[in-house]
């Protein structure tokens, strides 16, 4: 048996599957910690974390970025007879 399902059935479907999953998002009851307090400030202190983590991910990618650089100059130097600094 083989169920036809129409493009413009489709389509209110899934506007209907989004709708419904926002509406729940935002009528839902807050849950655990965040009910007690508004949950901003743990919200704020994530955030924070994350900063924190992107920052220290970036400081790594150019660490190795400067690495790679001097290790080429060096390379370069060696290859046309410069005496290193």
């Amino acid at each position: 048996m083989e169920v036809v399902v129409e493009e413009s059935t489709k389509g209110g479907f899934l506007a209907g599957v989004l709708v419904g999953v926002a509406a729940g998002l935002l009528l839902a009851p807050r849950h655990g910690r965040l009910a007690g307090s508004g949950g901003s400030s743990d919200m704020d202190e994530a955030v924070e974390e994350l900063h924190a983590a992107v920052d220290a991910g970036q400081n790594d990618r150019s660490d190795a970025l400067r690495a790679k650089i001097e290790e080429t100059r060096q390379r370069l130097r060696e290859q046309v007879g410069i005496p290193p600094e």
